[in-house]
């Protein structure tokens, strides 16, 4: 039997094991691999819907991490179409000083742009690292349990 199927196979045997905590370790294990017990259960509705908001933030950060990369890449082909404007009026002399005045805020517009693009995208990140730090402190968490569990089964066997 492949290894994977094995270990789905782990809770349902301590289920018929007689140690005292079995129905919680077999849970606990469930749990740990994702398998419910009963998928219609309270408890089952309950983390589908968490895993379905965690996948629609996950998708809106992607979302705006893109849409903040391509506003970015906006900007810079602007100020390059700026910087190439502003050259070629410098190679006609500079003669019109109102369209090189209108140039240079134009690339100051720019470049306010692209700052307040970097600094979206620089809070999408913290965001995104902020959940992910939580997520692994609730699995910390669920490694703390199964350790505990874990240790009064021993000790329980020993007796």
């Amino acid at each position: 039997m492949p290894p994977d199927y094995q270990a789905l196979l782990v809770p349902f045997a301590l289920e018929m094991s007689d140690f005292s905590k079995r129905k919680e370790m077999a849970e606990f294990l469930r749990k740990k691999m994702g398998i419910l017990a009963d998928p219609n259960s309270p408890e089952a509705k309950q983390q589908e819907q968490a895993q379905q908001q965690v996948q629609a933030e996950t998708m809106q950060l992607e979302k705006a991490k893109a849409e903040a990369e391509v506003a970015e890449k906006q900007a810079r082909a602007q100020k390059l179409s700026a910087e190439a404007a502003t050259e070629q009026m410098e190679a006609q002399g500079g003669q019109n000083k109102q369209a090189e005045y209108q140039l240079e805020l134009e690339k100051e517009r720019m470049r306010q742009e692209t700052e307040l693009k970097k600094a979206e995208i620089k809070e999408a990140g913290e965001l995104e690292r902020e959940r992910l730090r939580l997520r692994a402190s609730k699995v910390e968490e669920l490694e703390k349990d199964f350790a505990q569990l874990t240790e009064e089964i021993n000790q329980q066997t020993l007796q």
